[in-house]
């Protein structure tokens, strides 16, 4: 039930042009009494079709904020999965970069090792950078 108001001023110089829009549940106190001399049980109906309209945004609204949750939750959930398996594979790259030192496979044991110490902080450092941009982005 938006109302929208407008007005235009004109001058040689400028123009100026002022737009009220409002979104109140009922309508002005001038307005309703112009709505009482056409129909009396009029207040009524507006009050009724209020209520019906503040009762759909609350559902709506917390609709919007239990979606809202779910999607926090499962980003959440992604990420400490995420996490896990990461470290997962980094900590499984590393014994194996170790038995192939120890059974005299150094060189390459060395560089898959390296590797994946060169990997993991490549990540991290991606992953602290892109949540730079995301503050930065939020700020402005």
């Amino acid at each position: 039930m938006a109302k929208r108001k407008r007005s235009a001023q004109v001058s040689p110089k400028r123009a100026v042009l002022r737009e009220e829009i409002s979104d109140d549940f009922l309508p002005s106190p001038e307005e309703l009494s112009k709505y009482k001399e056409l129909d009396p049980d009029i207040i009524n109906w507006l009050k009724k079709r209020a209520e019906e309209e503040q009762k759909f945004r609350h559902r709506f609204q917390q609709k919007s904020l239990s979606i809202t949750e779910a999607a926090v939750k499962s980003e959440i959930r992604l990420n400490f999965f995420g996490l896990f398996a990461a470290f997962s594979i980094m900590i499984t790259s590393l014994i194996l970069s170790y038995n192939l030192i120890l059974h005299g496979y150094s060189i390459i044991g060395s560089i898959f090792g390296g590797s994946t110490i060169l990997a993991v902080i490549i990540a991290f450092l991606r992953k602290v950078r892109n949540a730079d941009n995301i503050k930065i982005n939020l700020n402005h």
